[in-house]
């Protein structure tokens, strides 16, 4: 098969521009369709889907607070459940963040380390905390995203 052939196959048409070179027009189909989908997906967590969500990322927290070790409590402190809505790009987002905000009293400087901790360094071990909680309650959030998309 010729290449022109195949590129019009594949929805690919070629457009004289002038006499300095052409120019390919390349047509999608279903981008409308795809668009609404993704939209009804977006829209489809109902309050009750929402609420079992905060309740596994609230279970997550409880759990890598558990988990982190302790020299002042500070990182332990803050470790927190997030939530992110940003209704023009359709995001919602909720997840378990640690680090930032507190004021570790034995340095005065803020908890910046929470990477350090959980992945370890080339001098320190690591301390995992926040991924193995993750994991403990992975397959609860998994089952929440899916009864919700189904919806």
């Amino acid at each position: 098969m010729r290449s022109r052939e195949k590129r019009q196959r594949l929805g690919v048409e070629e457009l004289s521009v002038g006499e300095e070179g052409k120019m390919a027009v390349v047509e999608i189909l279903g981008v409308d369709r795809l668009i609404l989908r993704l939209k009804a997906i977006a829209n489809s967590f109902d309050p009750v889907t929402e609420k079992a969500l905060k309740e596994t990322t609230t279970k997550v927290r409880e759990e890598a607070k558990r988990l982190c070790p302790v020299e002042t409590g500070s990182l332990r402190k803050s470790i927190r459940r997030t939530a992110y809505a940003r209704v023009a790009g359709h995001i919602q987002q909720m997840g378990v963040r640690a680090g930032g905000y507190i004021i570790n009293p034995k340095t005065g400087r803020r908890v910046d380390y929470a990477k350090r901790v959980e992945y370890g360094t080339s001098k320190v071990r690591a301390q995992p905390f926040l991924r193995p909680a993750v994991i403990k309650y992975r397959r609860e959030m998994v089952k929440l995203v899916k009864r919700g998309i189904k919806k």
